[in-house]
């Protein structure tokens, strides 16, 4: 599929980097004109103010699935992550994930869902790892460490869809807790002493994937300004949208 800035450049009438535009480019050029001309009919036709700019978003929407293309699909992402525990020492996870993804969109990735996660340690090798966890009710891991009241492995999770939120009774703190009970995890009941925590377990995947191996040093540089504050820090409210 085209780029936008090489759409950009054909529309123009300029010289591409390719001497001649491709089949794709062109196809997908003459899409765009017809999705154009089908929003100013509907303009021109629609006297409500309000039917006019539900064409016109429709009609970018579809311009959008054009280019870059749109629709659901699953998808398997696998890669190995360091986290670093409250104490300084620093662990690998191997985790797994299988998602839907939500459709691309301009100059992004596009968003996605998680349809099951696990989350496994394995290093550095000795007696007291946890086992592996695993989920496919949506739930998104964000804090892994030793629970500092009783020494526990812990395991936090949050949410980024509506439908697990609503699942676990629509807690008003946004985290499922998880410690290990008689050798397995087991759901527990939320503890206020990891409020102020700051997250250790990365969430900012890519629905395209991610390299085999993720360092701390990698996950700081790929921190965003943007993301909401209760994967970042564990917060005692939030703002759900559901």
């Amino acid at each position: 599929m085209p780029t936008l800035s090489e759409y950009a450049v054909f529309r123009r009438g300029l010289p591409a980097k390719a001497s001649k535009p491709s089949p794709d480019l062109e196809r997908n050029v003459r899409r765009f004109d017809w999705l154009v001309a089908v929003r100013i009919r509907l303009s021109r036709r629609c006297s409500s103010t309000i039917w006019s700019r539900a064409a016109f978003r429709l009609t970018l929407l579809a311009t959008s699935c054009t280019l870059v293309g749109c629709g659901p699909s699953t998808r398997d992402i696998h890669f190995r992550e360091e986290i670093q525990l409250q104490d300084n020492q620093s662990i690998v996870a191997e985790r797994s994930l299988t998602i839907k993804t939500l459709g691309g969109e301009i100059g992004g990735p596009g968003g996605w869902e998680p349809l099951y996660e696990s989350l496994e340690v394995v290093g550095p090798q000795h007696s007291d790892l946890p086992p592996k966890w695993s989920s496919s009710d949506g739930l998104i891991p964000v804090l892994l460490d030793h629970a500092p009241d009783s020494g526990q492995w812990t395991l936090l999770t949050t949410f980024i869809m509506c439908e697990p939120w609503v699942k676990y009774g629509r807690p008003k703190i946004p985290y499922v807790e998880f410690r290990i009970r008689e050798g397995r995890w087991q759901q527990v009941e939320f503890s206020s002493v990891w409020l102020g925590r700051k997250t250790n377990v990365f969430t900012g995947i890519r629905s395209r994937g991610e390299p085999a191996t993720l360092s701390i040093e990698d996950k700081v540089k790929r921190a965003d300004s943007r993301t909401a504050k209760w994967y970042v820090q564990i917060e005692d409210h939030w703002l759900s949208g559901c």
